[in-house]
């Protein structure tokens, strides 16, 4: 079987067999022709360089599949055909029109050049807005789309973070990777990834948690999260064809920006990952509920693809010495696909009950930190504060016992309770992180002001149980 894509990209393929027969009646008669199959596969709401599909990490079309297609969702398709990312777009689109500042092309020439520069090596057409913003996570990007239009907010210090032009476009490439792929427009996996996040289920969302197979499919969802990532990191550095830029900056967004002792050295990164990964045995579950890749190898995955022979196909840039085999088979050392697939270390069971050994703490923490934003808007808690906060956790101790121990302490005894709690639920996993600072995240804007102590409050919690980027993602709701 052979088969022709369209040129124009991803509108229809061709397959084709060549088929040689005999006449039943006469076998002397040939009877050669072609079968011809027409198969839409119209992934893209726009056309675009072909190249950008030739460089795609085909686990994640694999991933996708197996995920959508799981008759574990069939119950649960009445909950998913409700995430929309158009909705997703109006809301932050309006989130960012009131608490971030509007960057007008005239104001920021250099920044939609680089855009523009980037549309037309995709041979795309969007509209491309940006947006500034401060928030209580760390400096970053974050894109949300609808069809024909991107909107890339830059929270915090970003920009001065990333003072080299060919830096930020690498940053700005990678957005555009997640819009190349309509990462965010599968309703299914939009859902999947929040689900973890609702502070209550429905009895079809609470059957669906009793499979053990549930997990893995969560799993693989993550997986899938993570492996776009390197998807669109792939398109940023075709984009910019710069991989030592587009590794420093990736170094700035792990560790800060460079201080006045040193320098960033993009090969000491790469010797960081090779040593990682050399040691062995660094995956835990706790990646298995992270949305991205350790930005030291994910740095180590794009630099052999920069030298990969595909690569060197496509720019003429790289050392030509890498093959697809050789790139498929690093990929276990980039992403934990092996916990997905081999089920290693531990079995899915007592992963979900040592999750669940947490509950109690997280909303005794979510309880104390809640308590503590909503009263930094205006200075006390009103019967109709605590009304609010009581409906959000579930758990075995009621709100009652546990805010009635919370207002006896006193102010040291009340700091070495938020310790203890926090050594506590450090130590819980990825997803058990994200349900309680999604909870804060709640708290903070039900105080219905952009109120700075709330939200320092927050920074300073998420930092504390190593949650940052949850809080960035809360914060920001888009695939970054």
């Amino acid at each position: 079987m052979n088969e022709y894509t369209s040129s124009k990209q991803l509108l229809f393929k061709i397959n084709y067999n060549y088929v040689y027969a005999s006449n039943e009646n006469d076998p002397n008669i040939s009877l050669n022709y072609v079968e011809i199959k027409i198969e839409k596969i119209i992934k893209y709401p726009f056309l675009m360089n072909p190249v950008v599909e030739k460089i795609k990490i085909g686990l994640e079309d694999e991933l996708t599949q197996e995920i959508v297609n799981d008759p574990l969702l069939k119950p649960l398709s009445k909950f998913y055909k409700g995430y929309n990312s158009d909705n997703d777009f109006a809301l932050i689109n309006t989130h960012l029109k009131k608490v971030g500042v509007l960057m007008e092309a005239n104001d920021y020439q250099n920044i939609y050049f680089m855009a523009d520069e980037i549309n037309q090596f995709l041979n795309i057409k969007p509209k491309v807005v940006f947006y500034k913003e401060k928030s209580a996570g760390s400096e970053n990007a974050l894109v949300t789309y609808s069809k024909n239009e991107i909107i890339i907010s830059f929270s915090n210090d970003l920009l001065r973070l990333t003072d080299d032009a060919d830096e930020l476009k690498s940053i700005i490439a990678h957005e555009y990777g997640h819009y190349c792929y309509q990462h965010g427009t599968n309703q299914i996996i939009n859902y999947l990834l929040d689900l973890d996040l609702k502070p209550s289920f429905a009895k079809e969302e609470e059957a669906f948690y009793k499979e053990k197979a549930a997990t893995t499919l969560l799993d693989k969802t993550y997986l899938l999260s993570q492996i776009r990532e390197l998807n669109a990191d792939r398109l940023a550095l075709l984009c910019t064809q710069n991989f030592e830029k587009t590794a420093i900056a990736g170094m700035k967004l792990s560790g800060g920006g460079i201080d006045p002792y040193g320098v960033y050295n993009p090969t000491s990164f790469l010797k960081q990952a090779e040593s990682l990964i050399k040691d062995g045995n660094y995956f835990t579950y706790d990646e298995l509920s992270a949305t991205h890749p350790y930005e030291s190898l994910r740095t180590k995955y794009l630099h052999d693809f920069y030298h990969s022979k595909l690569f060197y196909a496509l720019t003429g840039k790289g050392d030509n010495r890498v093959t697809d085999e050789e790139l498929d088979a690093m990929l276990p050392q980039i992403v934990p696909i092996d916990l997905v697939v081999k089920g290693k270390p531990n079995n899915s069971t007592s992963r979900q009950n040592n999750d669940q050994l947490a509950t109690d703490y997280e909303n005794e923490m979510f309880l104390m930190m809640a308590a503590e934003i909503i009263m930094g808007a205006d200075g006390k808690v009103t019967k109709r504060d605590k009304d609010y906060i009581s409906e959000i956790p579930k758990t075995e101790k009621s709100y009652n016992e546990i805010m009635d121990e919370i207002e006896h302490l006193n102010a040291d005894e009340f700091d070495q309770k938020y310790v203890d709690l926090v050594k506590i639920i450090k130590k819980q996993s990825a997803r058990k992180k994200t349900f309680l600072i999604k909870k804060l995240v709640e708290a903070a804007r039900y105080t219905r002001t952009k109120n700075e102590i709330a939200y320092e409050m927050l920074g300073n919690v998420a930092l504390d149980i190593d949650a940052l980027p949850q809080l960035d993602y809360q914060l920001g709701k888009a695939k970054k």
